[in-house]
């Protein structure tokens, strides 16, 4: 018998109430790969995480080389020849590849590099060590974990659907180097949804549900047909062989020869209810399409007709306005909330027309409605995985644009597929599905390669369907859908809308203290309220496009007060104030323009920036002042706060004029702006704004 590498004995593991891992014995031998299968929720990841250390068993033991694995954590799982490579790949985005590849490891990166060199060239991918990885696309970045694993020469490689991202040619390139690494004599975890991709490689195959081993065989002798039964009783292959019926209908959605970055004249069609899925390999310009039909992209040609009409998005917010919702192929950075609970998350893409006040009850018994018809799997609370199609789109939204949904989805395709179809159907929307693999859940499947359309008709294999269903669509109710009956509409146009709620809270609140304290229901104290609340509001503007980017910047005080001393000390040398406004405007603009240089040419993290800056605007003033306070300024700066024209202040004039400026700013961008991560830019260059 081989030799284990590893082996969980008896291994349960359960959050508060909820069991997620109920006696599961696993083991990995020298010189084999281990598959490992099952539904979302079934417990593959947490298992897995126990075996890397990330995650203490509530029961049982873990052995790596017939020793155990204590203290049970990540480096003592790594010193003892386990590596885990995850789903989801994790990068430091400030570091070159060579950096991201070595991080951890007991020498400089520099001391790594021939030997990652030759790894990348192994591998056959095309990849500098010395880009940086905030460049990477996701088939890089999930190349990047790969070949962390790779360069620790670890015995026991555990590989977390590590193809949901990659090329056919990468793909072949990856099995290649890992038989190479069985014959070496590691052992090899390899998580997957495809079962032919488990057959080219495998030699075992394990299969959890409901946190049980129900499955443990050769994979050679292991039918399709008992897999997916284990998985999923009651399901056959045979079950995902529906018969093709045709669409009717006028499209909703209609593309002629539209042409972008990374595609050509690409014309097709979307009708009530039904999916149509685009296939290619990566860099074919399916993503690219995505994001130009929600205005994260500029078209360079072609026209788009939505609902009957001329339709160009000049970001996410503005498409999902007209009814086109945009789904991130990066769930984690753009697709959700991971630190909101899951039924915050469905809502998200409507809190700008909910209530102020969130009905977490109201909002829970949302979520459990897509997570019945969704089949949505929970562990400890949270998501075990599969893509955030639950979310709630905005009221009547005719299409959804999901990016590479596959990644992480669901082997159970009979069932995924009539959800899809039942969440189409029933709400007569469409949906344009771009995946790389061609079993996605399309009614109609469409390639694109170089950027276009293929010059010849794809043979589509049997698990590619049109799928339409006949029944009446089910009323309900939807949560923006018109008032109550017997409420005022102006009532309910209040309650949904959270701009006029906040108002309305604000003013009773000014109320309140009004009541207790008397005077202070003033023009006096309102006059008082608004001119000390300018030079905030200003700070404020400046800084707010800068957290849009995703950003953070601390050095906002001390801008604001190098631009202070410019004007005090410009003015002590009797230079006019208008020229020392300026001069003081100007300084200002030069300082955000540094930290804006180095945030979004030099690549430095924006914290970093900022304090390396807040620290040399302080050192600036302290030497220009030498620590004394500037004196003697003249009247005429005194006097131009109480400044006046037609009744209102100067001061506010101005930063009237700078709210219109930066708003006008905001909405002449093309990536938009929204309050959810699902149609949110990727910013592709950062202004610091002042």
């Amino acid at each position: 018998m081989d030799k284990l590498l590893a082996e969980l004995r008896s291994v349960s593991k359960s959050y508060a109430a909820v069991r997620v891992l109920k006696g599961v014995h696993f083991s990995v031998r020298a010189g084999e790969i281990h598959a490992l299968l099952g539904g979302n929720g079934a417990g593959k990841s947490t298992l897995m995480k126990i075996l890397a250390g990330l995650v203490a068993p509530s029961g049982g033991e873990v052995r790596l080389g017939g020793a155990p694995l204590v203290p049970a954590t990540p480096a003592q799982a790594q010193a003892m020849g386990l590596y885990l490579v995850p789903q989801e790949a994790h990068i430091f985005p400030n570091q070159t590849v060579l950096q991201n590849i070595a991080v951890g490891m007991p020498k400089p990166a520099g001391a790594y590099r021939a030997r990652v060199e030759a790894l990348i060239a192994q591998l056959g991918v095309s990849l500098s060590p010395d880009a940086k990885a905030a460049t990477l696309e996701i088939a890089d970045r999930q190349i990047v974990e790969i070949l962390r694993g790779l360069l620790r020469e670890a015995k026991v490689l555990i590989l977390d659907e590590p193809t949901s991202a990659l090329t056919p040619h990468e793909v072949r390139t990856l099995f290649g180097h890992m038989r190479a690494l069985r014959a070496e004599g590691h052992g090899l975890v390899f998580i997957s949804h495809k079962l032919h991709e488990l057959r080219a490689v495998a030699d075992r195959i394990t299969v959890l549900r409901d946190g049980h081993v129900v499955f443990a065989e050769a994979m050679e002798t292991s039918p399709d047909a008992e897999i997916l039964a284990a998985m999923s009783p009651g399901v056959t292959a045979l079950d995902a062989r529906e018969r093709m019926r045709e669409i009717a209908g006028a499209p909703v959605l209609t593309l002629d020869r539209l042409s972008g970055e990374g595609f050509v004249e690409i014309s097709l069609s979307l009708r009530p209810g039904e999916i149509l899925g685009l296939t290619g390999v990566v860099g074919a310009g399916r993503t690219e399409l995505a994001e130009t039909l929600v205005g994260l992209r500029a078209p360079a040609g072609g026209s788009v007709t939505l609902g009957g009409r001329d339709f160009r998005a000049r970001g996410p917010a503005d498409a999902m306005r007209a009814g086109l919702v945009h789904l991130s192929e990066d769930r984690q950075q753009y697709g959700l909330f991971l630190e909101a609970p899951l039924y915050w998350n469905v809502s998200s893409l409507v809190h700008g027309t909910l209530p102020f006040f969130l009905r977490p009850g109201r909002e829970r018994r949302r979520f459990e409605q897509y997570r019945a018809q969704l089949g949505i799997r929970c562990e400890g609370g949270r998501s075990a995985g599969g893509p955030p199609l639950g979310r709630q789109p905005a009221e009547g939204a005719p299409g959804q644009v999901p990016r590479r949904r596959a990644q992480g989805a669901d082997p159970r395709r009979a069932h995924a597929r009539r959800r899809c179809g039942r969440a189409t159907t029933s709400t007569a929307s469409s949906r344009i599905w771009p995946s790389r693999a061609p079993r996605s859940c399309s009614s109609r499947p469409t390639s694109t390669r170089c950027g276009g359309w293929p010059t010849g008709s794809p043979s589509w294999p049997a698990g590619i369907w049109r799928e339409s269903s006949r029944r009446a669509p089910r009323p309900t109710r939807s949560p923006n859908s018109p008032s109550r009956p017997g409420r005022p509409p102006m009532l309910d146009r209040i309650a949904r809308d959270r701009v006029a709620t906040l108002f309305i809270v604000t003013v009773l609140v000014l109320l309140a203290v009004g009541a207790a304290a008397p005077g202070f229901l003033s023009v006096r104290t309102a006059g008082i309220i608004w001119s000390n609340g300018l030079v905030l509001m200003l700070v404020a503007l400046g800084i707010f496009p800068v957290i849009l980017t995703r950003n953070i910047d601390v050095s906002g005080g001390s801008v604001l007060g190098l631009s202070a001393v410019t004007l005090g000390l410009t003015l002590n040398q009797g230079l006019p104030l208008p020229l020392a406004s300026a001069a003081a405007v100007g300084t200002g603009i030069l300082a955000g323009a540094l930290s804006g240089l180095l945030v979004a040419v030099l690549r430095v993290p924006s914290i970093v920036a900022t304090l390396g800056t807040l620290g040399l605007f302080r050192g600036v003033m302290l030497i220009a002042t030498g620590g004394e306070w500037i004196e003697d300024l003249p009247e005429d700066l005194k006097a131009l706060g109480a400044k006046s024209f037609a009744g209102l202040s100067v001061m506010g004039m101005v930063t009237a004029a700078a709210i219109v400026a930066v708003w006008l700013f905001l909405r002449s961008r093309r990536g938009g702006w929204s309050s959810s991560p699902a149609t949110t830019a990727r910013p592709r260059t950062i202004w610091a704004c002042r």
